[in-house]
């Protein structure tokens, strides 16, 4: 699944907002933690920790 997603200015830190699809996908919620994961030119998102098996 692809989708733009918009940087929003919150305080002085940024954030985005996930559509309702993407935290089916991803089973989760507002309140839970995700993982971010990023390399040199890409960012994922997972709620699994990213080393486990």
């Amino acid at each position: 699944m692809k989708t733009l997603l918009e940087l929003i200015a919150i305080g002085d830190d940024v954030g985005i907002i996930l559509p309702q699809e993407m935290l089916d996908r991803l089973g989760v919620a507002a309140g839970d933690f995700i993982y971010a994961v990023a390399t040199e030119t890409t960012l994922f998102l997972t709620p699994l920790k990213p080393d486990a098996k």
